[in-house]
């Protein structure tokens, strides 16, 4: 028989104050202030215009144990539009879990994954170890190559090569092209590969 720690809830704008607490204390960078908090959450749960497009929309999801947050796993209710046709979405936002209860990851990936009420949840900065993770709760990569590349506008050449060069010995994910810029000259620009987008299409 399978043990669990905590209990799963939904997350509410109520928790807003005691989240922030709980991601700070996992080194997550949030706004700075009860005020600047509060106007962050309400931005993205009571004033969001998406809102008014989503007939249940959920905020997320909270773990908590003796009344303490040991993990969140956040929502942003956002909509786009196919044709004239409104396609719901929940997109991740700010996910954490305190490493005593890790173990718990799964029931929180469940309640993102399992929502019936959206069209579309979506991913958009799943590091590898996580996107490992959506895959197996039946996300998938976006279908556009390359679309994971990180690009630069470049207004100081001799700045970023520098920058970028120093970089370069201790980070192989680099690899290099040529790009024009300004009047005719070529500079070389190190590009990145960056963070896997997951998305999964709810039938």
């Amino acid at each position: 028989m399978t043990t669990t720690k905590g209990q799963l809830r939904p997350a509410s704008i109520d928790d807003a104050q005691a989240i922030t607490a709980f991601l700070i204390s996992l080194g997550l960078v949030m706004p700075a202030g009860e005020e600047a908090t509060r106007r962050h959450w309400q931005g993205l749960w009571v004033d969001n215009p998406a809102l008014a497009h989503h007939k249940n929309p959920s905020l997320g999801s909270v773990l908590e144990d003796d009344g303490e947050i040991k993990g969140f796993f956040g929502n942003i209710p956002q909509v786009s539009w196919l044709g004239d046709k409104p396609v719901t979405i929940s997109s991740a936002r700010a996910w954490a879990v305190n490493p005593e209860y890790r173990s718990e990851t799964p029931r929180l990936c469940s309640a993102f994954f399992d929502q019936s009420d959206v069209d579309l949840v979506l991913i958009s900065s799943a590091n590898p170890p996580a996107g490992k993770r959506c895959l197996a709760f039946g996300g998938a990569k976006m279908p556009q190559p390359e679309y994971d590349n990180i690009l630069y506008w470049v207004v100081n050449a001799q700045a970023f090569y520098r920058r970028r060069s120093a970089r370069k010995a201790a980070d192989h994910s680099w690899h290099l092209c040529w790009v024009l810029w300004g009047r005719c000259r070529l500079i070389l620009i190190l590009i990145s590969k960056g963070e896997d987008l997951m998305a999964r299409l709810l039938i």
